[in-house]
């Protein structure tokens, strides 16, 4: 009896102590996709993570042959389905969009419908 009884205990214990969730080391956050009249902002996993079905943040890329020419467009649309898009066909852009990835935070500024800033932000505290 007393050895069902430590045996109960013992296994009551490690189901515990395997219970308890693992530490994380630094510092984790997500910002959600957030848009004003001239800005947005977001990391593109907390946007795709979201609780709602409204948050997109991205910037994308489209060459077009018989114009020679790249356009790069930006666009967010925030939990309130307030939407920003703008365009440029500046080449600066491209290298920046390229470094988009899963897990990046994304700024831009418009002016009207051109695109005139655009920030790519890669760093260990965005959250998977």
């Amino acid at each position: 009896m007393k050895q069902t009884t430590l045996r109960t205990i013992l296994a009551v214990a490690v189901i515990a102590a395997a219970a308890v969730p693992q530490a994380r080391a630094g510092w984790g956050t997500r910002f959600t996709v957030g848009v004003s009249d001239t800005q947005a902002w977001g990391e593109t996993n907390a946007a795709r993570h979201s609780d709602d079905d409204a948050q997109r943040i991205g910037c994308g890329v489209t060459y077009d042959k018989p114009a020679q020419k790249t356009q790069v467009t930006c666009l967010a649309r925030d939990s309130d389905w307030n939407v920003l898009s703008c365009s440029s066909y500046d080449l600066g852009f491209v290298p920046l969009i390229a470094g988009i990835g899963d897990y990046a935070y994304i700024a831009f500024t418009c002016q009207g419908v051109n695109l005139v800033k655009l920030r790519v932000d890669k760093y260990s505290n965005s959250l998977p």
